[in-house]
């Protein structure tokens, strides 16, 4: 196994441990999302998150799914400081417009 391949592996877990933890603390204010259950979660995919959010009102999913995003910038912003969440945010806004996985370039 590359090293490349192990960091990628090492990054998805923590994504998706982000995106657990954004669910879990989000669902007290949009209970809709406590139906996104932990065993739903898997890295790269939000097919539960999908599911749930179409089966609301316009303005629950949106309220929710925007709590959602708030939490987990948040909980990044938490961990890593603000100025490396926006430069990591910024690379995945940019690779994902040209279709390719986002990746720090950074020294």
């Amino acid at each position: 196994m590359s090293k490349r391949h192990c960091l990628r592996s090492s990054a998805s877990g923590g994504v998706a441990a982000l995106y657990q933890r954004s669910v879990y603390l989000a669902r007290t204010e949009h209970p809709c999302l406590a139906a996104v259950h932990d065993g739903a979660l898997q890295p790269g995919t939000f097919d539960g998150l999908r599911t749930i959010l179409a089966e609301q009102s316009s303005p629950v999913a949106a309220a929710a799914s925007g709590a959602l995003l708030q939490t987990f910038l948040d909980l990044l912003a938490s961990l890593l400081g603000d100025a490396l969440s926006e430069r990591l945010l910024k690379a995945a806004l940019d690779n994902a417009s040209n279709g390719q996985a986002a990746q720090d370039t950074s020294p």
